[in-house]
């Protein structure tokens, strides 16, 4: 295919600074993070506390899978359940059952109990109040290994201005992507498109394993559905990866030794180990050359994003 004009592309980007309110809540999830729930027996449950609870959930006087559980911790506020379940055990007391009825949502996960009318009977076991710590300078160097709450709050501006930095990054190779994918149209070989579309999908199945999901157990329509949804995104990777590793040897972006072991540098400092013994486990592994390019494919990103022309979005 023939390369048109790369330079100059009209892209936008939202702004990255850090607003107070921004860093007042990354320390409000700082403060939960070393919360203590202490037992209270002289009032209701309210918002934040913690419950322990049974419950008993029944469509049609039948208990549904999953809609049975003992000593269950429930933290009211905290969206790990359905909202209209923990509004209902706002105001109960240690010790006391209460049976109510309930939706679920037509979308919901479990399409066997999915807009459906449930039953729960629930009894609390106890209410542990929640008490977060005060944010003082002892508190910034056990969360923050600074010696100030000032040094603290410096030290998570910085933090969300870098996610910040690199969604918007992501956001701008979208915007190119899409232009360069519109503006060269040429048929991607099926075969690198199967390769990437394999590689995504094994990249969902060891995702799925970190939340504790096994794919395998999904039903052949949810694996199904599951790798066709992958197909188009294979098939724009593929599209993209073509023009940009033509830019790449237009432009003579090549990833050189520094950018090398600046990568093995960066995974050094994540995982706390020296840089050689990653350099040493990289080439075990056997797959310096696919690192190498992803190198490139990287730099020549920046590249474009350095040519184009962003405006604030």
């Amino acid at each position: 295919f023939k390369m048109k004009d790369y330079k100059g592309l009209k892209i936008k980007k939202e702004s990255t600074k850090v607003t107070d309110a921004e860093v007042d809540k990354a320390l409000d999830g700082l403060k939960d993070q070393l919360a203590e729930f202490n037992l209270v027996t002289d009032r209701a449950a309210k918002e934040d506390d913690l419950l322990v609870v049974d419950f008993e959930g029944k469509i049609d006087n039948k208990t549904f899978d999953g809609g049975k559980a003992t000593r269950y911790p429930v933290l009211l506020g905290g969206q790990g359940l359905l909202k209209d379940f923990e509004t209902n055990l706002i105001g109960m007391k240690q010790g006391e059952t209460k049976t109510f009825k309930m939706t679920f949502p037509k979308d919901y996960g479990k399409k066997d109990v999915a807009g459906k009318e449930v039953e729960f009977t629930v009894t609390l076991h106890e209410v542990k109040e929640k008490k977060v710590p005060m944010v003082d300078n002892d508190f910034a160097k056990k969360v923050g290994q600074v010696e100030t709450v000032k040094e603290l709050r410096e030290k998570l501006e910085t933090q969300i201005k870098s996610h910040k930095e690199v969604e918007q990054r992501s956001k701008m190779v979208e915007q190119i992507g899409e232009k360069l994918i519109a503006d060269h149209p040429f048929d991607v070989p099926s075969s690198l498109i199967n390769m990437e579309q394999q590689r995504l999908v094994q990249q969902g199945v060891d995702r799925l394993k970190q939340q504790g999901i096994d794919a395998n157990k999904l039903s052949p329509e949810q694996q199904k559905d599951f790798v066709e949804k992958l197909r188009p995104v294979a098939q724009k990777n593929v599209h993209m990866a073509l023009i940009v590793e033509k830019i790449s040897e237009a432009e003579k972006i090549k990833c050189v030794d520094k950018d090398f072991d600046d990568y093995v540098g960066k995974i050094a400092q994540n995982v706390n180990q020296p840089a050689d013994t990653v350099k040493k486990y990289l080439h075990q592994q056997g797959n310096l050359a696919s690192i190498k390019e992803w190198i490139q494919y990287e730099k020549t990103l920046d590249f474009l994003i350095t040519q184009a022309k962003v405006e604030a979005a």
